[in-house]
Parts: C-alpha cells; structure tokens; sequence
C-alpha cells in the first residue's frame, strides 16, 4: 500500500515559482561587472530567468545540454542558473582561476555547448576557445553599449540574447533526478572532478541548509554569501533564499574588505557565509573604522576551520558564528555548530571550545570515521580516523566517471581527518593531505594554525609539513604579520607555541611573508607553499 499525497517533482524551477508568487519584491542587491550597485527584485529574476529559457530553447539547449558561466555572483548569474535548469539543461559554474588548460579541461568535461560570461574573463575564453569544440555560442553578461569591437571571438550581449524573448513559460514537468548544476573540485591534486549535483538533491539541500539550526534564514533576513557561486554549489545559498524569501547581496568582484564591510551597513545584512580567509578581510575593516557589524546576527565559516580568535572577534560585535564542514561532494553542507540541551548553558569557556567544533550532522547526513582498517571508531571524542559520509545530497559518483565514487553501503571518504564526540560534534583533525609525519607521530596542521592565529601579531597563518632527513616531515610555519612596524621574532612564535603543543609538534622554523597564496575561494593554497618550500629542510 502506498502514501495517498500528490507526487510532485522536486524541480528547481519550483522554487523559482514560488520565490515570484509569494516573495515577488524581495530585494537581490550586488555589484555588477562595471561596478554599479543595482537592485532588482524577486519577480524581475523569474522574468527575466522565463526569457533567458526561452532563448535557450530557441538555440537548440535541451534536458541535459550543458552551458558553462564563468561569472562572479551577480543578478544575471541567478537568472542562468535558475532559467538553465528550468529547461532541464544544465548551469556549470566555472573556477575563472583554474589555469586556462584547466578551464579547457572542464569545459570539455561537462560538455558545455554554451558559455555565458563576465567582461573580464574575455582574454581567459580568447586563449581557450580553440580547444572547446562543443561551445558553439559565447555570450557576455553585459548590454550592448558595454560590448566592443575588440572582442576577438564572436558573441552577443547577455541583454540583446534574452531581448525579445517572452518573460513568462510553462516550465516542464520532467525527473527530479535529472542533473541540474555541476561544480567541479579545484584541481589542486590533480584534474578537477565534476560533480553532477540533481534537481532533487539541491531542493532538498535549500530545505536543509535555511533550517533553524544551520542557518534558518527567512524573509526577514538579507543573506551575504561572500563565497562565488562556482565554489561548492554557492554554499547552496542561491536556492535557499529563493525558497524561504531571503534578500540576497551579492559583492561580484568586490571582495575587499572595506567593500563587503559596506554592504553589511548599507544592505542591512543579517546573514553571511564566507571561509576565515575572507571572514578576517571584514572583521580586520570593521576594526579599522570602529564602526561595529551593522545587524549583522550570524556568520557561517567553511571551508576551513575557524580560529577560536575569529569566533570571539566575531562574539564581540555580537555576531554568532556557525561553524560548519561541507565540501564540493556534499552540496555543500554536512554540519553545523548549534547548541544543543547539553551545551546550551555550558561555562563560558567550555562553550567557547564547542563553538571551535564543525557542528553535528544535519538531517540527511550521516557520518562516521575509521580506522585503517576500515573498522568504525566510536564517537567518544578521542579516536581519530578517516570521515565518510552519506546522504540525500552526497556524491555517488563523479561526472563522467565509469564507477561509483563510494562504497557498497554509500560512504563516501572525505579525505579529513577527524573525531567526533558522544554529542555528535564533528571535530576536524586536518585533511589527510595537510598531517605532518614526523617520526612515525600524527601533527596537526590545523591545531598549530589555530595555536598561531591566536598571537595578537599574527595575520594570518599556515603550516606544512617538509621532508626532513631524520624525521620524515617536520612542521614549518609560514606567517603574515599584522603589525608589519613592530618586527615579530621567530623565538617569539616558537616559544609562543611550545607552551600550548607536544615538544614533538613545535614547528622547525618561522618564515614571514607579506601574504600567502590564495585560491578563488580564499582558502589557503597549501600545495604551492609546499612547492616553493621544497627542499628547506635540505631533502630535495
């Protein structure tokens, strides 16, 4: 016997359906590409989205046609990725910042038709064009009076392409596991993968991600996500607020501090999302102008772990932070910091160490880690293995690939390193890749960072391992001082750090920089550090 309720398909086009009929003036707020603040409203997006599809589907793109963007986070992006996939085709967010081969690569890889893109990345498609024979069409997202002669490569304007073109459709009804968005990973340890993200699988992730206990965002919030779109399926956010009537701001190439810090004021930003790189850009300009957070009420940090300091910086102006773990594979989000019964009244200081943990599983994820062998270790807090995770928007496989990505039971292995605790709190060792093998003992790149970042001199940090010729790998320590007029001292550092870690995780030596490499996200790029240090402790 089966369920008597209506069987309707999870499409993205619903929530685009429902953001124009029950949220219609809700505000999308953002930096163009020439720079200018514009303003347009929910119904606008789903015109203009209705003609952008109407297009498309007068040029040939059908249920499963591929069509690249690579764009910043702005309005016309929205309306791509909601138009395209209200066809069935399917919208590829770009990494401008892969290298111009890797752009090629993925391009290929998804078998885009079309590319959609932002004026400045003309010269990046110009050098790559020639090798993607499947794109058939480039369209700039811009107007007319913004396209020039120079351009060497055909194209149209995004404005004059969707002209003419009726602003309302009839979506089509068809499976919601069709394939409506892909991401690829960032290509740091090899090529970049393609995860082919479904229809399903990202209505029920803007449920899970707007729920009261990861971010719980409604039509009285104004959301920041200070993450680009191609990065981890947009932390989901684009969906999400669509589907609880949540303004959307979006910075577009504006991710400087005093930027950003002026859409929280000015946009009345309740809600932002961002990894700790970018996190400290605002807090360190909020600091400069003492002009405090606005409204601002909460800040998810991703990506990387956020630094105990980063989460008291942020208590201070009475900003909450949500710690939470996710990855390209998990739509993104897998966890999130949230009290429970437990730690709700816990000390100050005991909740303050809670806090630092990625958070508990959401509904429709699972975790567990192991143990080399395979064997689950228990939640107690102290055993460390490899995370695995499933759920109803976990990878199964990656695009293009002969064979599931998983196991017989749909665990996926995540590459981290981590414990969790008897409350369910998922606490993050490091990336299997980033340990330190130093005489057959475990380090924590993670623990000497967030060790580090808690010295009043220190900007912004990473460590790596380097070989050694006795010890395997020892840590180095590469540091951006905040207070470049008071010189900083690698004694200091040092001893700063042997008080608070095991003799045998004390890092070898300190090197100061004026910066450190960041990827489009701005997350550490930990393999070019390793790279450029190779050698340092005189193993070749």
């Amino acid at each position: 016997m089966i369920g008597l309720m209506q069987n309707q398909p999870l499409l993205i086009s619903t929530i685009l359906e429902h953001a124009h009929r029950w949220h219609g003036t809700q505000r999308v707020v953002g930096y163009t590409t020439e720079g200018d603040l514009s303003e347009v409203i929910f119904a606008q997006i789903a015109k203009r989205a209705a003609s952008l599809a109407n297009s498309v589907l007068s040029h040939g793109m059908k249920l499963g046609s591929s069509a690249g963007i690579i764009a910043m986070n702005n309005h016309r992006h929205l309306e791509l990725w909601y138009g395209l996939s209200g066809v069935g085709a399917i919208a590829h967010s770009i990494n401008p910042r892969l290298t111009p081969e890797q752009v090629a690569y993925v391009i290929n890889d998804a078998g885009d038709e079309m590319l959609f893109i932002d004026t400045p990345f003309i010269p990046l498609v110009a050098a790559i064009l020639q090798h993607t024979p499947k794109v058939k069409r480039v369209v700039i997202l811009t107007d007319d009076s913004k396209m020039t002669e120079s351009i060497p490569f055909p194209a149209v304007s995004y404005e004059s392409y969707i002209a003419g073109h009726s602003d309302t459709i009839e979506w089509p009804m068809f499976d919601e596991q069709s394939a409506n968005a892909i991401c690829h990973t960032s290509g740091t340890t090899g090529r970049p993968k393609g995860v082919r993200y479904s229809h399903r699988s990202n209505v029920l992730h803007a449920l899970a991600v707007s729920a009261k206990d990861v971010l719980g965002v409604g039509a009285l919030d104004c959301v920041l996500p200070m993450v680009p779109m191609f990065h981890a399926n947009g932390w989901g956010m684009p969906y999400g607020c669509l589907a609880h009537g949540a303004a959307l701001v979006f910075p577009g190439f504006k991710m400087d501090g005093p930027s950003l810090l002026d859409l929280v004021l000015e946009q009345g930003v309740t809600v932002a999302l961002g990894v700790p790189t970018i996190c400290s850009v605002l807090l360190e300009e909020a600091s400069k102008r003492g002009s405090g957070l606005g409204k601002l009420e909460k800040v998810a940090i991703a990506g990387s772990a956020a630094p105990p300091k980063m989460i008291e910086e942020f208590a201070g102006y009475g900003v909450e932070v949500i710690h939470a773990w996710g990855m390209t594979e998990t739509s993104p989000i897998g966890t999130a910091n949230a009290d429970t019964p437990q730690t709700a009244f816990l000390p100050k200081e005991d909740k303050a160490k809670i806090r630092a943990l990625q958070g508990r599983p959401v509904f429709g994820v699972d975790l567990k880690i192991v143990d080399e062998s395979g064997h689950e270790l228990p939640r107690d807090g102290v055993s460390v293995g490899r995370l695995f995770v499933r759920g109803a928007w976990v990878i199964q496989r990656y695009h293009g690939q002969d064979s599931d990505c998983v196991d017989a039971e749909g665990w996926f292995d995540t590459g981290d390193i981590a414990s969790i605790s008897e409350e369910g709190f998922l606490f993050l060792t490091d990336r299997a890749k980033d340990l330190i093998k130093s005489g057959g003992e475990w380090i924590s790149s993670v623990e000497l960072e967030n060790i580090a970042s808690s010295h009043p001199q220190i900007a912004a940090v990473a460590a790596i391992g380097i070989a050694h010729p006795q010890w395997d790998e020892r840590p180095l320590l590469i540091v951006v001082p905040s207070q470049p007029e008071t010189p900083l001292r690698k004694g200091d550092v040092i001893n700063f750090i042997a008080s608070k870690v095991a003799r045998i995780s004390v890092p070898d030596d300190v090197i100061f920089v004026k910066e450190l490499p960041l990827g489009a996200t701005g997350k550490v790029q930990k393999t070019k550090l390793r790279s450029q240090y190779k050698g340092y402790f005189g193993v070749h």
